[in-house]
This record gives C-alpha cells, structure tokens and sequence, in this order.
C-alpha cells in the first residue's frame, strides 16, 4: 500500500505522492505561512491552476527577496484546521475559502474561485441533458461533501444524507470520477478531466458559485516584522491594498 496521499492522473488513475510537511510553532525569524489545502490544490495534483494567479509574482518570492534570511514554511492543512492554527499561533498567515469567522483574527479578501458540479464517465448522469435533471433527480443520489463546511456545500439540494464527506479536494476528485458521485470541484482543477472526457458539469448556471478566498492572521500578531512583511507580500500578488498597520 503506498505510504502517503494520493495524485490522480487525468485519466483517473493513480499515482504516490509524497507526504507534505505538516505546520510548526517557530520563533526568531522562521515565518509560518499556511494555504488552504481543500479548495485549491496543487496543480500538479489536480492538473491545472488558475492562469490569471499564476500569472502574478508568488507572494513566497516576494518575501523571499524582501527578507532571504527569514525562513518561511508552508503548510497544507484544510480551512478549519488552518484557523485554529492561526488562532493558536502555530501559523503566522492563512489563504483560504473559510466556513467561518474566528474572533480575534483579521480577513482580508483576495480574491473568487468558480465552483462547478461534475459528474463522472460511468455515472447515470453523465450523458443526460442538463435541462432534464432537476433537483428531486439530485437529491436521489450520492453528493460528496465537504467536511470543514459540515457538508453546507450540498445541503441545498441533498435530502436526508450526504453519500460521502471529504476534507480535500483530491479526495472529492478521485469519488467524482469514480462515477459512482456527484459533486463539486473547482473549475480549474477539473479542468484536465473536463478535457479528457473524464467529467462533465451539470447545469453550471443553475449549480456552479464563486466561493471567496482570504488572506487570514492574528490582530495581536501583525505588527510582528516577518507576519507584516508576508501580509504585505501576499496583498500585493493578489492587487489588494496592502492592510492598514
């Protein structure tokens, strides 16, 4: 049995993947930086990022050069996770799609991530017009949702139970195109499988949603050089106003 989390290839099958680092309480210069693991994962791991962030000078480079004797460490953890790290300053800074306000923590917006609802080759939905499934259609079978938003994602249109609940997105990738699933994934990542034949959106006006992204730290934290420098750092990859002091 392989050793760690899973990558999925576009034609669904499988390969290892490296366990990634998990998220350390540091002192003196060491930044700890933290990206929501769920929403957006890596592209290697899901095939495709959105073009227009690539495009933009990394925040990590950024800090990297404004200060390349501060260590940064990055962590992949999922939304509720990342909070309670923050909150417990085992994080400096978070990115993510957060299914709730923490008190004594600062949000900044930066930016939206299209969400859409796929179906996988093999499931009875993949060939069916959209204009013949309605939600009763969707409610008969099995969604995936997501854990860290006690599966809110999917409650609109599941009627007694989600069929499974999952805490990333590679997890939800490999149940969708298991065609046994329905589910959403943001657009980016399905975007290979898309290609490839392996997943279709169903009704994308009528399901797909734009879920908000933010830029997550401690208020008693940020005037800290190495957390201003990053909040700094990732305001400006994203076009924001850098946060006020």
């Amino acid at each position: 049995m392989p050793s760690g989390p899973l990558r999925l290839r576009p034609d669904g099958t499988r390969r290892e993947r490296r366990r990634g680092g998990a998220a350390a309480a540091g002192g003196g210069g060491r930044l700890l930086l933290a990206r929501r693991r769920p929403q957006e994962p890596p592209r290697r791991a899901c095939g495709g990022g959105d073009a227009r962030r690539d495009a933009r000078r990394p925040a990590r480079a950024d800090a990297g050069g404004a200060a390349p004797e501060a260590g940064i460490r990055l962590a992949c953890k999922p939304p509720d996770a990342l909070l309670r790290d923050v909150s417990a300053a085992a994080l400096d800074v978070a990115v993510g799609s957060f299914p709730r306000v923490a008190l004594g923590l600062e949000y900044r917006h930066l930016y939206e991530e299209r969400q859409l609802f796929y179906r996988g080759a093999g499931h009875p939905l993949f060939t069916a017009c959209d204009d013949a499934i309605d939600f009763d259609e969707l409610r008969s079978r099995r969604i995936v949702g997501r854990r860290y938003w006690g599966a809110r994602d999917v409650k609109g249109f599941a009627s007694h139970r989600v069929g499974a609940e999952v805490s990333d997105m590679e997890s939800a990738a490999a149940l969708i195109l298991s065609g046994a699933f329905l589910g959403c994934l943001p657009k980016h990542c399905a975007r290979p499988w898309v290609k490839a034949g392996a997943l279709r959106a169903i009704a994308p006006a009528r399901l797909g949603y734009r879920a908000p992204f933010q830029m997550v730290w401690r208020r008693d934290r940020a005037e800290l050089p190495r957390v201003r420098m990053m909040i700094d750092a990732i305001a400006r990859s994203h076009g924001a106003a850098a946060p006020k002091p």
